[in-house]
């Protein structure tokens, strides 16, 4: 089980206990949309493996590619994602 389906287990369970916030309750709200959707952009961003996505396990042995090549292209990939993607959820969804 990876971290981003716990995380929305986490958020699903802790749905039922929102309506008894009161006025905090819309706060919550814009706080889990935004986990949930910083979570689904992590999980769309399997670029370090080739078994991160079926496409990459696809072409990994007609390409020549090895599990090393993943990690040269994808690490700096992730991280403009994590440098750009971050900030424009604050910035397009504030709470």
């Amino acid at each position: 089980m990876t971290l981003e389906i716990v995380l929305v287990y986490v958020v699903v369970a802790s749905m039922p206990a929102i309506p008894m916030l009161g006025r905090r309750r819309y706060d919550l709200v814009a706080l889990l949309g935004l986990l949930l959707l910083a979570v689904a952009i992590g999980g769309s961003c399997a670029f370090l493996t080739p078994i991160g996505h079926q496409s990459n396990v696809l072409v990994l042995e007609p390409g020549g590619y090895k599990f090393g090549d993943y990690w040269r292209l994808g690490l700096p990939i992730e991280i403009i994602i994590i440098l750009v993607g971050v900030p424009m959820i604050l910035w397009l969804f504030p709470f």
